[in-house]
């Protein structure tokens, strides 16, 4: 029976993806050690409610954008330094935050905040990995305006990109209204995992065992 190297290619691939989705999971007040990667806004400049101005915003190797709407404050309130990142009065759209080389995420974490007096909504989000939602929930409650922060953050690898909001929604919409802050994005980027690298160690004995059978009928 013939075997195509294209459908042995997609299968090695949907299963590598598929071993790396699987372990994406949230973490809740721990900020991640040691990082690689870090965002605290402090080279942004004094922004307040500028209509024009969403980004994107990068540093340390992080890439920050306001999607769906305008008006960043970055001055409102910092968990570190003295600028942080909050859509002034509150927007109907995300904080998209992806690598500055477009790479992997291994763990990331980050300080939220949000801008609601008195508290009570929550953070919402979307883990993606080329376009494909790999985790979407509710990670828990934020903080009122200027009362303080909560890390959260998302571990395991496999995804490169993670929308963000403040809401008191029960879902993550990328248009309802929200108000959030974030601050001290920290981040370390993936390498295959160990499921990863022992697929495409079959996959490459795969592809030699094809060949040498090849081989061997020609002789």
């Amino acid at each position: 029976m013939k075997t195509s190297w294209a459908a042995l290619g997609a299968a090695m691939a949907l299963a590598a993806a598929g071993a790396a989705h699987a372990s994406v999971s949230l973490t809740t007040g721990v900020q991640v050690s040691n990082p690689s990667l870090y965002n605290g806004f402090e080279g942004i400049g004094d922004w307040a409610g500028n209509p024009d101005f969403t980004g994107p915003y990068s540093e340390g190797g992080i890439t920050v954008q306001y999607v769906n709407d305008d008006g960043i404050w970055t001055t409102s309130q910092a968990e570190e330094g003295t600028h942080s990142w909050y859509n002034d009065g509150g927007g109907n759209g995300y904080t998209d935050i992806t690598r500055t080389d477009g790479g992997d995420f291994k763990e990331i974490s980050f300080a939220t905040g949000s801008g609601y007096f008195g508290g009570g909504a929550s953070l919402l989000y979307e883990v993606l990995n080329n376009g494909v939602t790999v985790a979407t929930g509710l990670a828990g409650p934020v903080p009122g305006y200027q009362s303080g922060w909560t890390f959260y953050g998302f571990t395991g690898g496999g995804f490169d990109e993670v929308r963000l909001k403040v809401s008191f929604d029960g879902a993550f919409s990328p248009t309802a209204f929200e108000g959030g802050a974030y601050d001290a994005i920290a981040a370390n980027g993936g390498v295959p995992e160990p499921a990863t690298w022992a697929m495409m160690i079959v996959g490459f004995g795969l592809a030699g065992a094809m060949v040498r059978r090849r081989k061997l009928a020609v002789a």
